[in-house]
């Protein structure tokens, strides 16, 4: 071989290389197989980039459980008040039917207001509805005689000597509030001053703690007072104590009272309610099932309450805690571990990777040297070899790229945390590289909010017509960021409810997430959101919502497919668009809890309607036709 030609050719045959440049390579090959410092920094990286999304997603499930706890708490202060606001109505019914008999009414008239007024089914809780009258030294006589001709045997009591007396007259139902007639409130302070602040107030007024002569437990009370009078235009303080002529009253037994308005089996919390020092009502007990020693939220509410300040101690229990339990965390650290171990598999792999290829290399050098005079088959055996590599090389990598793309999902949750500087470059390369595990990270997350259940439907009456105005301001929003020529119209049919009673949070989130889809796939046109009137269905009635676009529309081959967890339509414009697969999952899932039915009908290139159907409760009628 000429010495000026370093890698020498002959005709027909392998290259031959200098046995220094063979062997440089051969120890670059050897040097690169093994880990380096770089891997177990890409390593240390991965593994710090998993416990900063660990901790972050830590906090922010704090958080959500915090605000879950405290809209939990408020619900049921809340609740309280508006039963007692319900009652405070009926005690003024009371007043009213009083004033509309000329500020006369007897035992028969007391008896039929009371039964029309249904307190049982109406007011769970009540231990009855009475009227107190107002008595003068010299009139007591008369009043005693006049209420013994259908009492033979009442009289007031306690026995005292006094100018005025305020007797309890009338109580309905009479049979278990019987010791309670004729009780006079001006034996004992606590009702006494009660029933002055509401004959001076002209307000209704509840006492402190007390014991009802009816309650056998002995249980802490309370008497809730409606002051009425013989001059309804009484205006000041000096005219309404002149006027007075009585109140009507309820009296409440606390642990009835919480019993009717809060049911502990639809709770995740329990309360403790006080009346200055004194505690009139307490679930919270180390005895109790739900108790959690390490409870994940307390808070103190004060209440002030027709003259009365209530202070309500709520704990969370064991059940808040099983429906937080915060499983996303946990999830996103075990994926970050996996990552990391896929990681230092893949530069294991790709070592060995390096060392094999370096051994197939020198056998193949061997091979060549020592088959000299066949260097046509050691060129051909030279090639496999390297074939081999080759292949071997570019299947490893094909393979290892989708454990790369894993370590996306912590780039992109830190990349929302708003890192600066080196972190935030990092992130930003390792992103551009690993498009793929964004979506797998966003299943896991999705799957995770979707098993933890904290849907608990809470029911109250609603406009209908508010939700409406409300739902199309949400769209019209939606369609101004996105910039779309699409018009928002909204329906309601003659007949449609004007009330219902629904759980609004959980009906507007179906809504609104099915908003979001029509805007997202509707370039132009319109999007309707049309109520309908009621129609009958077994038993019930059931009122319908639907949301119409003029989008795109979807397939018949895959309306059977929406509905399903992570199954989404397969073309290009949602795959634009794509999530997770579970937006249509967790709207049918909310309406079948509410007890109604989700239906779709749509066709490619006109546009795709949603139906929901849900029973409704005292509507009332809407005759209007369009907003």
């Amino acid at each position: 071989m000429p010495a000026d030609n370093p890698i020498g050719q002959i005709p027909g045959v392998v290259p031959q290389f200098p046995p220094e440049t063979v062997e440089k390579e051969r120890r670059a090959i050897e040097r690169l197989g093994r880990l380096r410092f770089v891997h177990w920094i890409a390593i240390l990286v991965s593994v710090l980039l998993t416990v900063l999304v660990w901790q972050y997603s830590k906090r922010q499930i704090e958080l959500r459980t915090e605000v879950r706890f405290n809209v939990a708490a408020d619900h049921v202060a809340e609740l309280i008040e508006e039963r007692l606001q319900k009652y405070e109505l009926a005690l003024w019914a009371g007043v009213s039917a009083i004033h509309t008999h000329g500020g006369e009414v007897d035992l028969a008239k007391w008896r039929e207001f009371s039964e029309n007024l249904e307190i049982e089914l109406r007011y769970p809780g009540i231990n009855g509805i009475g009227v107190i009258h107002e008595i003068r030294q010299p009139e007591l006589q008369e009043y005693l005689s006049e209420q013994r001709l259908s009492r033979p045997g009442f009289t007031v009591h306690p026995p005292r000597e006094g100018e005025v007396y305020q007797p309890i007259t009338f109580i309905e139902p009479e049979d278990i509030n019987f010791e309670a007639i004729g009780l006079d409130m001006m034996h004992e302070v606590n009702r006494r001053t009660t029933l002055e602040m509401a004959r001076d107030t002209a307000s209704a007024q509840i006492t402190g703690p007390i014991v009802l002569v009816q309650d056998e437990s002995r249980t802490p009370g309370f008497l809730f007072f409606a002051p009425f009078y013989q001059n309804r235009d009484s205006n000041i303080q000096e005219e309404r104590a002149e006027n007075f002529d009585g109140a009507v009253y309820a009296p409440f037994v606390v642990r009835r009272l919480m019993q009717g308005v809060l049911d502990k089996d639809r709770r995740d919390t329990s309360v403790r309610i006080s009346d200055g020092d004194q505690v009139i009502y307490d679930e919270i007990s180390t005895q109790d099932a739900d108790y959690d020693r390490n409870s994940l939220g307390q808070k103190q509410i004060i209440m002030p309450l027709y003259g009365r300040q209530w202070t309500l101690d709520v704990r969370a229990g064991l059940g808040f805690r099983q429906d937080n339990s915060g499983f996303e965390s946990t999830a996103i650290l075990v994926a970050g571990i996996g990552i990391d171990f896929a990681l230092l598999a893949l530069f294991i792999l790709l070592s060995r990777a390096n060392r094999r290829g370096l051994r197939f290399a020198e056998m193949a050098t061997e091979a060549l040297e020592a088959a000299n005079r066949d260097l046509d088959r050691a060129r051909r055996d030279a090639e496999s070899v390297s074939d081999m590599k080759s292949a071997f090389l570019s299947t490893m990598s094909h393979e290892v790229r989708t454990p790369l793309t894993a370590i996306s999902g912590i780039l992109e949750l830190l990349e929302r945390a708003g890192l600066s500087g080196k972190q935030a470059m990092l992130v930003d390369t390792g992103r551009k590289a690993s498009d793929k595990l964004i979506k797998l990270l966003t299943d896991v997350l999705e799957t995770s909010r979707l098993e933890a259940n904290a849907l608990e439907l809470w029911e109250r009456e609603v406009s209908v017509p508010s939700l409406i105005e409300e739902w199309q301001r949400l769209a019209e929003g939606l369609i101004d960021q996105m910039e779309k020529d699409v018009e928002i119209r909204t329906v309601i049919e003659d007949g449609a409810p004007e009330v219902m009673r629904v759980d609004d949070i959980r009906l507007s989130q179906v809504i609104n997430n099915l908003l979001d889809n029509a805007t997202r796939f509707t370039k132009a046109g319109t999007i309707t959101i049309r109520t309908f009137k009621p129609e009958a269905a077994g038993d019930t009635a059931r009122t319908g919502f639907s949301v119409s676009d003029t989008g795109r529309g979807i397939g018949e081959g895959d309306l059977e497919l929406i509905f399903e967890r992570f199954r989404q339509v397969d073309n290009s414009f949602t795959r634009e668009t794509s999530g997770a697969g579970l937006g249509l999952t967790i709207c049918n899932e909310l309406v079948s809890l509410m007890g109604g039915t989700i239906s779709v009908s749509s066709e490619v290139g006109a546009g795709t309607t949603f139906e929901i159907k849900l029973p409704v409760n005292g509507v009332l009628p809407h005759d209007s036709t369009a907003l």
